[in-house]
């Protein structure tokens, strides 16, 4: 990518290519949804833009900066209806 991705599979940067394997664990291994949102946090992110047609995970962000004492915003862009 272009952009830095960051994993829910890892929560880590992915620093290889997205080749088959990736997307095979993508698919079969637990989500680590907050991991990857605290890695980002811990790299300095406070804006997170969700993207999709309802807003599905920008509450969840707002919890762990919320838990996590951080300013920062989760911003959706979408909504249904």
């Amino acid at each position: 990518p272009n952009a830095r991705l960051y994993s829910t599979v890892t929560a880590e940067a992915v620093t290889g290519p997205l080749d088959a394997d990736y997307w095979c664990a993508n698919v079969r291994q637990p989500v680590r949804f907050a991991d990857a949102i605290k890695a980002l946090m811990g790299a300095g992110h406070r804006t997170f833009l969700e993207i999709g047609p309802h807003p599905a995970l920008s509450g969840n962000i707002r919890e762990l900066l919320l838990k996590t004492h951080e300013p920062g915003t989760a911003i959706p862009t979408l909504h249904r209806g």
